[in-house]
């Protein structure tokens, strides 16, 4: 048996004084049974960072999106687009609606969130959501609204310890 990491920030480690590279990073896990592991990008400029930094692996595909904390930061939907379309990007996210530290930022969120879904199922793939403070039957309710009959299939939601279930 073995363990895959569904959720990593190999972009956002310590590896100053934690850990010497990304090799140091995956070795450690490997030692622990997490054999795989989908490195999730937070802004466009991280994933681009990330896939540099990772660079192409066996072990290691990505996500790439825009986290809805970083919407103070404008992008180009068809720069996620095309960077979603890369060959080693299953997922697209971590996308979704967090109102508990950005509330002002609610209506960008949104949008986000819709542009996020209809390129994942433009290009066939995932969407990783993340949901704090907006209630999931929100967030599920407005993709479909917005994004011409979308149809929920597998889905894992991370809403964070402050109120997971």
């Amino acid at each position: 048996m073995f363990l895959v990491d569904s959720h990593c920030h190999l972009d956002g480690l310590d590896y100053e004084s934690l850990h010497k590279d990304v090799d140091d990073v995956l070795a450690k896990a490997a030692a622990r049974d997490v054999k795989f592991c989908l490195a999730v990008a937070t802004t466009l400029p991280g994933y681009l960072h990330m896939r540099d930094l990772v660079g192409e692996r066996d072990n290691v595909v990505f996500s790439c999106g825009v986290h809805p904390l970083n919407q103070n930061d404008p992008y180009d939907v068809e720069d996620l687009r095309r960077l979603a379309a890369e060959e080693g990007v299953v997922a697209l996210g971590e996308t979704g609606l967090d109102y508990y530290y950005t509330p002002e930022t609610k209506v960008r969120q949104q949008e986000s969130f819709i542009h996020h879904i209809q390129i994942g199922r433009e290009l066939n793939k995932p969407v990783i959501v993340h949901t704090r403070d907006a209630p999931c039957r929100y967030a599920g309710n407005s993709a479909r609204r917005k994004s011409d009959g979308l149809r929920w299939r597998t889905t894992l939601f991370y809403r964070g310890q402050r109120n997971g279930r």
